[in-house]
């Protein structure tokens, strides 16, 4: 996971629901992207994160929505994950 104030808050946002990032000016095509669906498959979360840390400033022409971590609750309930999770993404979260 990217270690940045971004990535903080979105984490944050996720211990009280599902937070979705929205990028774009609303006009043109439009894409969903849904991240942590299965609470320990961590891959999936982790490029949402890195896809909405690079697209952070940038100029989007349509819209673009990021939900990193669509079934957070599930991801609370295995503390092995979370410890495979710091191991192995950086990850600090939850």
């Amino acid at each position: 996971m990217p270690k940045t104030v971004l990535s903080a808050q979105i984490i944050s946002k996720a211990k009280s629901g599902t937070p979705m990032v929205t990028f774009g000016d609303g006009n043109g095509p439009k894409i969903l992207i849904v991240a942590g669906v299965h609470g320990n498959e961590l891959p999936a979360p982790a490029a949402a994160m890195k896809l909405i840390n690079y697209l952070n400033g940038k100029t989007i022409h349509g819209t673009i929505y990021i939900n990193t971590l669509c079934n957070s609750i599930q991801l609370r309930t295995y503390p092995a994950i979370l410890e495979r999770s710091k191991s192995q993404y950086g990850c600090q979260c939850l």
